[in-house]
């Protein structure tokens, strides 16, 4: 068997007479292979060098095949065509690149601790990023131990929880702004109250409206989003803005303007929406 250097898994791979053996021992049993076409999941089956011996549909329909053959004996990076799956010749799992890899780490805990979980971010050729957690546990088949992969995409988790950071960034900014104009009806001798009682009145607007985009997300996510389409002005737009920003901490000892005299124009947007991009 032919060894190549590995800067981390072991590179070692079966012989096709021995991968053919086990995936034989999957077809056997119906019951397991009906339960794993069941599970809404990528799931993999691979033997003790990270080799597939056998996919579910799900998996196949991820990487846009029909037949489990077509990638027995491969690691789960070549089969999901990951661009680093071919940075050593040793393939999946032993480039530098695959130490920060979940899968690998996953399937190192199962063999160590019998079970294992890990999120793993996969760039594939095309471009496509997946974003998983992969499970894995030991299952015994026919008398012959494996581990099982189970693959679920947590892209749309992932967005939510970015989304969510953002809102609390953008209220907390909102509200510091909303604090900073109060705060000057305090300063001594402070003329032209009315213009900052429209500051504080703009930026009041702007929390409330902070809030309905979050509600706005969520609704989203749950295909349940209607819009608010209004005339909106360019310039009035960018004004309102500019005086938000004037207001925020970081302006502080700085002068905040548009560039430029600009002519104003209208259009149809959703205004809440529009300043939150």
């Amino acid at each position: 068997m032919k060894t190549i250097v590995s800067e981390y898994l072991s590179d070692e791979r079966v012989p096709q007479e021995q991968l053919l053996g086990d995936f034989k021992r999957v077809l056997e049993s119906p019951l397991f292979r009906n339960t794993l076409d069941a599970v809404p999941a990528g799931v993999l089956i691979l033997n003790w060098q990270l080799q597939i011996i056998y996919c579910n549909r799900i998996f196949l329909r991820l990487i846009d095949r029909d037949n489990p053959c077509n990638v027995l004996g491969l690691r789960p990076g070549e089969a999901l065509n990951c661009v680093n799956s071919d940075k050593n010749p040793g393939g999946c799992g032993t480039s530098e690149f695959c130490r920060e890899c979940g899968a690998p780490r996953a399937f190192l805990s199962a063999q160590k601790y019998d079970s294992g979980s890990a999120e793993c971010r996969i760039i594939r050729k095309s471009g496509e990023q997946l974003e998983l957690r992969v499970t894995s546990s030991q299952v015994p088949i026919n008398g012959e131990t494996f581990t099982m992969f189970v693959l679920c995409d947590i892209a749309d988790e992932k967005r939510v929880k970015a989304l969510e950071r953002i809102f609390f960034h953008d209220i907390l900014n909102t509200a510091g702004n909303l604090r900073g104009a109060t705060d000057l009806f305090h300063e001594p001798g402070i003329k032209n109250k009315e213009i900052y009682m429209d500051m504080v009145g703009s930026l009041s607007k702007k929390l409330i409206e902070e809030i309905q985009t979050q509600r706005q997300l969520v609704q989203a996510e749950n295909n349940d989003l209607t819009l608010d389409i209004k005339h909106i002005d360019s310039k009035t737009l960018i004004h309102e803005i500019v005086r938000g920003i004037r207001l925020h901490p970081v302006a502080n000892g700085r002068t905040i303007t548009v560039e430029k005299p600009i002519d104003g124009m209208l259009f149809d947007s959703d205004p809440t929406l529009l300043r939150r991009v």
